[in-house]
């Protein structure tokens, strides 16, 4: 009988509530909704209107769950995020990389120019993927940073470039910056 209250006053907010949290998942993770989630949500709702006493805390209960498993979804979300940005800095190492292969004393070579448009498109995309979740300002620094740390690393292994402690210590910089964005973005 209490239950049969229970969901009768209460209908209506968690309905409402469920088709936000519907939506919410929607759209922070480009389509997939969490039925599993929503299952779960629904056993421990009975499992908690049992042994709640009011049903106000019972709905605040239902509603900490919806947002336990939102929250799951965003640190998917993420993660995902973060890993399409490591591999758009990845790929804007190679662009110097094409530039600097792509011209020598005999001239013009196309193949690395080819490769360096290329990884210079696909470098955008990733960038353009992440930035869907992470901001802009930390994603555009992190982003560059992957590539100036990359490519300086590169270029003392590939072109003995000078590897001065004065330049080391400066990398260190842009490293520890690009830590110091994740660590806290929020």
């Amino acid at each position: 009988m209490h239950d049969v209250a229970y969901q009768k006053e209460y209908k209506t907010p968690l309905d409402e509530y469920k088709r936000m949290y519907t939506n919410r998942c929607t759209e922070s993770s480009g389509g997939y909704f969490s039925l599993a989630a929503m299952r779960s949500a629904s056993a421990a709702e009975r499992v908690l209107g049992r042994h709640v006493k009011t049903r106000s805390a019972a709905l605040a209960l239902r509603i900490a769950a919806y947002n336990a498993d939102a929250n799951q979804h965003e640190i998917k979300g993420d993660s995902m995020a973060w890993l399409y940005l490591i591999i758009g800095g990845l790929f804007e190492m190679g662009w110097p990389l094409g530039l600097k292969l792509g011209w020598n004393e005999q001239g013009i070579r196309p193949m690395p120019l080819a490769l360096a448009i290329i990884s210079m498109a696909l470098s955008g995309l990733f960038l353009l993927i992440a930035q869907r979740t992470i901001p802009m300002g930390s994603a555009y620094a992190v982003w560059t940073g992957i590539g100036t740390i990359g490519t300086f690393v590169l270029g003392i292994i590939a072109f003995s470039e000078p590897a001065t402690a004065a330049r080391m210590a400066s990398v260190g910089l842009i490293a520890a910056g690009i830590i110091g964005l994740k660590a806290f973005e929020h």
